[in-house]
């Protein structure tokens, strides 16, 4: 297996900063204790994991974005660059823990969790006022450093966030969100805005008071419907001791209508303060329209991540906003031949993998059919930018595969899934041809997921998904070292 791009080791160096612990990893790079080559300080040293231009783009655009950004509770960055094709952001360093951390030991007590959120809150409403939306507010977001007078509190991760308005490196079937904090409006397509991040810190907001996420469910599927469909939680119906004041200052802030939320984080912060007191928020009553979405995989030129099946999820159900989908392309329908007609193009490249015809199956009993860049099913005959094939296995260990090759024939790309857990990365060469793998385990459910890039000129216009076992690990074992490929 290849060494990971981004692994430093203790006493490298880095422009000039010398590496002296690794503090953690994520789905974009990963983050050391590094001396300042100068200054006698240590800083925050975030390194790029991937090379691939879009993953690149976003990773500079954080450094951008969080430059604009000075608040007390925003983790200042304080340099950016590049060195030999690894890029890199130095910000200050935290000498504390996150609060996914500090949850293990169980709920914080009320006032504790509303002093962090207020602080949070503050952080959030000031990157609001610049025009900026975090959109992966959670408890490993959020950064406390212990002093004698209290918590300080630090909003960090800025990698996913954006402009509000702006969506130009948001692509394609990705949702840019972690599941357990999603709101509706980000898994169902729609543009996510400061109501968004309401959403994710009163979800936040539950967790510290309860220990557990809003929609604890045993798959990352049944948490976004959850999300869509189910009432918020209580969390009195956890703690009856709980003031029943927070129950609706999370009612409100998990509002399924960004409309009928606080208008601002602030305002979330002030209505969890009341609700010490136990004065509780008005709550706009609706009833809960049922909404599903269903698994049938990413879809990108380029997956823009972030953050599984988590992240590759299609709407189904009342008319809505669209779904995030790769943007519109002129149809390409390569010449039909071969009984899957269209779609031939899909199976040619992977002739020992998926079934010769429609009617037939493929390897351990692959069935597959013709789907749009939103799911939906299509005639053989019809295909546009991409082509895909959506199938599904017999559970031993593969549950489902999705083939996706552009029909333009220029090169698809990957890069890991939003908040994956990555087993492994490497490059891999065979007798068919060469490429990358990246196996994960995705966060909040049982399930590993492959993600197969193709670098030979007969495929590399293609690239696989594959999901089932229990981790990656498990999949890549089991599957993909026998695979057909």
């Amino acid at each position: 297996m290849s060494r990971r791009a981004d692994h430093l080791g203790v006493g490298e160096v880095i422009a000039g900063y010398r590496i002296e612990r690794l503090l953690g990893r994520g789905g974009m790079g990963s983050v050391y204790l590094a001396r300042h080559p100068r200054l006698t300080r240590s800083d925050a040293l975030k390194v790029l994991l991937r090379t691939d231009p879009t993953v690149r783009q976003r990773f500079l655009r954080e450094a951008e974005l969080v430059a604009r950004l000075e608040h007390p509770n925003i983790v200042p960055v304080y340099d950016r660059g590049a060195e030999q094709d690894r890029l890199w952001i130095a910000m200050r360093f935290i000498d504390g823990t996150d609060c996914a951390q500090l949850l293990r030991a169980g709920p914080l007590a009320p006032a504790r969790a509303v002093g962090i959120i207020t602080a949070v809150a503050a952080g959030l409403d000031h990157a609001h006022r610049h025009g900026i939306v975090h959109r992966d507010v959670k408890p490993a977001n959020i950064l406390l450093s212990e002093h004698p007078d209290g918590d300080r509190v630090f909003v960090t991760d800025f990698g996913i966030a954006h402009p509000i308005g702006d969506s130009a490196v948001t692509a394609c079937g990705a949702l840019i969100a972690t599941p357990a904090y999603a709101a509706p409006e980000h898994i169902t397509g729609a543009e996510p805005g400061i109501r968004a991040d309401v959403y994710a810190l009163g979800c936040t907001l539950f967790e510290l008071l309860t220990g557990v996420v809003p929609f604890a469910r045993p798959s990352a599927l049944a948490v976004l419907n959850a999300h869509l469909g189910d009432p918020p939680p209580r969390p009195s119906a956890l703690d009856p001791s709980m003031p029943a004041a927070f129950d609706a200052v999370i009612a409100r802030a998990m509002a399924k209508d960004p409309a009928d939320r606080f208008a601002g984080c602030g305002e979330l912060a002030t209505a969890a303060t009341a609700a010490l007191r136990g004065i509780a928020p008005t709550v706009r009553a609706r009833p809960v329209r049922r909404r599903r979405v269903r698994l049938v995989g990413v879809i990108a030129t380029v997956l823009v991540v972030a953050a599984a099946i988590a992240a590759t999820i299609l709407w189904r159900g009342e008319p809505s906003a669209p779904v995030a989908a790769p943007p519109p392309s002129p149809s390409v329908t390569p010449a039909a031949r071969g009984p899957w007609e269209a779609h031939q193009f899909i199976v040619d490249a992977f002739p020992s993998l998926l079934p010769p015809t429609p009617a037939a199956t493929g390897h351990q009993g692959l069935n597959c059919a013709p789907t749009d860049s939103t799911g939906n099913a299509v005639a053989l005959s019809e295909v546009g930018g991409w082509g895909v094939l959506s199938c599904t296995g017999d559970g031993q260990p593969v549950d489902r595969v999705q083939a996706l090759c552009r029909a333009d024939r220029t090169d698809a790309f990957i890069i890991p899934i939003g908040d994956a857990a990555i087993e492994g990365d490497e490059s891999w060469t065979r007798d068919s041809g060469q490429g990358r793998i990246i196996w994960s385990t995705m966060p909040g459910a049982t399930s590993g997921a492959i993600q197969i890039q193709f670098r030979d000129a007969a495929r590399k216009h293609c690239w696989l998904l594959v999901l089932g076992g229990a981790t990656g690990q498990q999949l890549y074992d089991r599957w993909w070292l026998s695979a057909p490929l």
